[in-house]
């Protein structure tokens, strides 16, 4: 089980996130929703989170998180599957953005980065 840690900074927010593998498709993507915007003043207006992944042939959204209320600060650990077909190793990056109820999304975050290994293992010799 890898973690790759990472710390997203937005126009709006800031917060920190996880993604650990679970198996050959599936990893869980964690974090703590922001608190403060990026100024330092309190959040009180966060709707959602949204997680995508990027396996080399562009950004796809995989989910959007409604915020566990608008000051955000829930503790929130997502599965994702990811569409990885078998026979395929990928490095995958995932990252997120967090939007506001105005509908104001920020920027992605860094990507983290994580390697899906579908590969059959060799025949015993």
């Amino acid at each position: 089980m890898r973690k790759l840690a990472l710390l997203l900074m937005f126009p709006v927010v800031a917060f920190a996130l996880e993604v650990q593998s679970i198996d050959s498709v599936n990893v869980t993507v964690s974090y703590t929703e922001p608190t403060t915007k990026a100024d330092g003043s309190p959040l009180d207006d966060l709707s959602h989170t949204t997680i995508f992944y990027n396996s080399g042939v562009g950004w796809v959204e995989v989910t959007q998180i409604a915020a566990t209320g608008p000051g955000g600060g829930g503790l929130i650990a997502q599965q994702v599957t990811l569409p990885i077909e078998e026979g395929q190793e990928v490095d995958v990056q995932v990252t997120a953005t967090a939007s506001d109820q105005s509908g104001n999304e920020s920027v992605q975050a860094i990507p983290a980065q994580i390697r899906i290994d579908r590969l059959a293992p060799a025949a015993p010799l």
